[in-house]
């Protein structure tokens, strides 16, 4: 685990891309928990504040399927329960060609936990978290 103080870009970031609405003060502690690389995949994971926990998944093909999605906002939605956080957001890289709001229009009606949100951001604009692995 390390922390990262004072990253503007990662701020900005879960912000502006993916709409985050947390209070300035949540985001004086980033932590950096989880960095793994499987294979062909990648997971970054941070700790907001202790409030928010935001997931990166890459995989080279940049193929998921709905279940995939499914079963990792689900895991992520229980480990963010048993850390007593109050938000989890994961993001999956797409190619920077893709129609991030087609993809993001399957996902829409996904009523899993309104504490959870799902995005799909284009590949290119994740390089300032993935540089972290």
């Amino acid at each position: 685990m390390s922390f990262i103080n004072n990253n503007l870009k990662i701020v900005s970031f879960i912000k502006f891309e993916l709409g985050c609405k947390c209070p300035d003060e949540v985001f004086e502690s980033i932590e950096l928990v989880e960095n793994f690389h499987n294979g062909n995949s990648l997971t970054v994971k941070l700790i907001v504040g202790n409030k928010l926990m935001v997931v990166f998944i890459r995989n080279e093909n940049f193929e998921y399927t709905q279940q995939e999605v499914l079963n990792h906002l689900h895991n992520r939605i229980k480990e963010r329960d048993r850390q007593g956080l109050n938000r989890v957001r994961v993001v999956f890289a797409i190619p920077d060609d893709a129609d991030t709001l087609n993809i993001q229009k399957k996902y829409t009606d996904i009523d899993i936990d309104e504490k959870a949100h799902v995005h799909f951001i284009n590949s290119s604009k994740l390089d300032i978290i993935l540089a972290m692995s």
